[in-house]
């Protein structure tokens, strides 16, 4: 990492924010955002090297450190369409007032990010007129589509995934497969970004972080993949990056 990475992460704190460690906790609706962008699994420490801007990234403490458990802490959304192939959000007309489905690779195990943005990018006209869009991208979450030795299928047993992730990463594969990763999903980001900017505020963010045997602090447990219920920075801390509105 460079001179933001772990180690050096005291420096971000706030002053009380937060829980005790000091980091302000997320509240999606902090900002009047148009569209809400979430990079599923992305750690805050690698958006800071992977986003090459416009938008600062900040930091925020998820309510959860896992998909599901972020369900749980998130209301209804009125006058909302969200755009994705997760599966788990795919059934959640309780949150969203649209749903759209734009498919799964099944040989890559995921759905990756230019089924979004090509969706998007047919489709801005039609989706601007929604109050608020939110894209939710799969990536960086696994399979680490970037590199074929770290493809481990969405849906993987959590059991699995953990002993993959922790042998790719004695084998000093990991961290580079989950940077690729995210630098991929990002370059597609960025191609639809002015297109959005000029209808609305953006909003990057993630619904958790990731564990990648790579801690934030020395007094805390590396964490491989993300299980529901855990409190270490790994899994919780994620990018918060506003774009428009004034705050570019």
């Amino acid at each position: 990492m460079v001179e933001d990475s772990p180690q050096n992460l005291g420096a971000y704190r706030g002053g009380g924010e937060g829980m005790s460690k000091g980091w302000k906790e997320m509240d999606l609706f902090e900002v009047d955002w148009k569209w809400l962008v979430v990079l599923d699994a992305c750690r805050y420490d690698f958006m800071l090297e992977a986003w090459p801007g416009p938008g600062r990234v900040e930091a925020r403490l998820s309510p959860a450190s896992c998909t599901v458990e972020f369900l749980r802490h998130l209301r209804p959304i009125p006058g909302s369409c969200v755009i994705t192939g997760h599966p788990f959000l795919l059934r959640r007309k309780d949150l969203f007032d649209h749903i759209i489905d734009v498919g799964f690779d099944y040989d890559l195990g995921t759905c990756p990010p230019a089924y979004i943005t090509g969706y998007v990018l047919r489709n801005i006209t039609r989706l601007a007129r929604f109050k608020r869009v939110v894209l939710w991208y799969l990536q960086p979450h696994h399979p680490l589509i970037a590199d074929p030795r770290a493809c481990v299928p969405v849906g993987t047993p959590g059991t699995q995934v953990y002993w993959c992730y922790k042998e790719l990463h004695e084998a000093g594969i990991l961290w580079g497969a989950y940077s690729k990763t995210l630098k991929l999903v990002v370059r597609s980001v960025k191609m639809m970004l002015p297109m959005l900017v000029e209808t609305g505020t953006v909003v990057i963010t993630s619904d958790h972080g990731e564990g990648l045997g790579k801690p934030y602090t020395p007094d805390e447990e590396p964490v491989y993949s993300h299980p529901c219920g855990r409190k270490e920075l790994e899994v919780r801390l994620v990018p918060w990056i506003v774009i428009g509105g004034g705050r570019d």
